[in-house]
């Protein structure tokens, strides 16, 4: 009895550590001064996601592509589209973050990272002077 409860009780833990993937789309941006262009809030962006250990890569007027390593052991890769007013972040590729493309899950800590990311850029463009 112990051995089966010990084994549905791994099983119920190995399943809490992925999450279903949340992408953002169309994320309105706030600016008190109301003088967002894509270019400034993709100077926001990259800053925000350099801030928090993101590296950037342009690819063109709207979209840049954004890579993390925590620790080296872990990598994601997304896709980053905006415009003057609006962003949006989806899941490009990763490796060793228990990414099931059927079941479109993924280890929680990509999902932490996306919303740490979104709250970094929020604030960044909301305070700008």
């Amino acid at each position: 009895m112990k051995a089966v409860f010990l084994a549905l009780t791994m099983l119920f833990i190995a399943g809490c550590t992925t999450q279903p993937i949340k992408n953002v789309d169309d994320h309105a941006v706030f600016n008190a001064n109301n003088s967002m262009t894509q270019d400034s809030l993709g100077k926001h962006i990259h800053r925000a996601a350099s801030q928090l250990g993101w590296s950037i890569k342009q690819s063109n007027a709207g979209h840049m592509v954004a890579e993390i390593k925590p620790r080296g052991k872990h990598f994601v890769a997304i896709d980053i589209y905006y415009d003057n007013d609006s962003y949006s972040i989806h899941y490009k590729k990763s490796s060793n973050m228990k990414y099931d493309a059927e079941k479109n899950v993924i280890h929680r800590n990509y999902n932490n990272w996306v919303a740490n990311l979104v709250k970094r850029i929020d604030q960044s463009t909301f305070n700008e002077s």
